[in-house]
């Protein structure tokens, strides 16, 4: 008697993608024209032009590599970006240009580090909600540093 193991079917099924998050990745070689939405990280290596952003009510990381192009404006959580963007970047919560990045348009996000050789052509508009947090973190710390410091009072004195 020969007993054949049955072969595991491949699912095709639809899957709402609003539902999954996950890592999602454009390599160089692939061009879109048109909005890109995802949820989870998004890593490009490829030219976009048209919009990017996440889901609503979702987070998303965008990733573009020192290659990427994004022609149109930006929407995500976070962003780390080595890449070229020409359009508005709107950054909920940390943006992250590295030295080869470069952005033209006008840029909003909550907190923002840039790395020698970046550059940045538009407004810049710091979210306060995000930096008030911070904020009020160093400042409780602040209380329990030291530092050292000389009186400079006599200079005033005339």
């Amino acid at each position: 008697m020969f007993f054949w193991k049955k072969k595991k079917q491949v699912s095709f099924d639809v899957v709402d993608p609003r539902g999954e998050d996950g890592h999602c990745f454009i390599s160089g070689k692939v061009g879109i024209f048109g909005e890109v939405h995802f949820a989870g990280t998004l890593r490009i290596d490829g030219k976009i032009n048209g919009k990017v952003s996440v889901y609503e009510g979702k987070q998303g990381t965008l990733i573009l590599s020192k290659d990427a192009v994004v022609n149109g404006p930006v929407a995500v959580t976070n962003m780390i970006t080595d890449g070229m963007v020409t359009g508005d970047v709107d950054v909920k919560n940390k943006l992250e240009c590295r030295s080869n990045s470069t952005i033209k348009g006008d840029v909003r996000c909550g907190i923002l580090n840039t790395i020698d050789g970046s550059r940045l052509q538009g407004r810049c508009e710091m979210n306060p909600k995000v930096t008030q947090i911070k904020a009020n973190i160093e400042t409780a710390d602040a209380g329990k540093i030291s530092l050292s410091t000389r009186d400079i009072s006599y200079l005033s004195k005339k």
